[in-house]
């Protein structure tokens, strides 16, 4: 997926949930960014470019869609309060979650495996392929 559409996923899922706790302008900046911090691992991603001394750092150890693209990742690296933390959770597994249609794929769970007869969630891939020129579909 395109750091756009990351973006855009975080911050709808942040305005709601801050629409429900009073602070909708709060919820909408910090989904946004919580949408596109998984991709900190890779140097030309959105956060990436910004930040590129820790993103190339991020990539050397971990590389990309290692382990920011976890679940682990999305639910304890955030020490905050209670909403912020749902938000940035939330705004980091929308993320997850459309990258995880794309043909690329990702390993949410990594490094944990999952027993035999849920294995097929270990490394979801879907249909969709970008960034590219041509059909968004395979």
């Amino acid at each position: 997926m395109t750091g756009k559409t990351h973006a855009a996923a975080g911050a709808f899922i942040g305005a709601v949930i801050g629409q429900l706790t009073g602070s909708p302008l709060e919820g909408f900046f910090l989904g946004m960014f919580a949408g596109l911090l998984p991709d900190i691992d890779h140097p030309r991603s959105t956060l990436g470019r910004k930040r590129k001394s820790l993103s190339l750092a991020v990539n050397a150890i971990a590389g990309h869609r290692g382990i920011t693209h976890t679940v682990l990742q999305a639910g304890v690296s955030w020490p905050t309060p209670l909403v912020l933390g749902l938000i940035i959770f939330l705004g980091s597994l929308s993320h997850l979650l459309l990258d995880g249609i794309t043909i690329s794929g990702i390993e949410p769970f990594y490094p944990v495996r999952l027993p035999a007869r849920l294995a097929w969630l270990e490394y979801p891939k879907g249909i969709i392929k970008t960034p590219g020129v041509g059909p968004p579909f395979l």
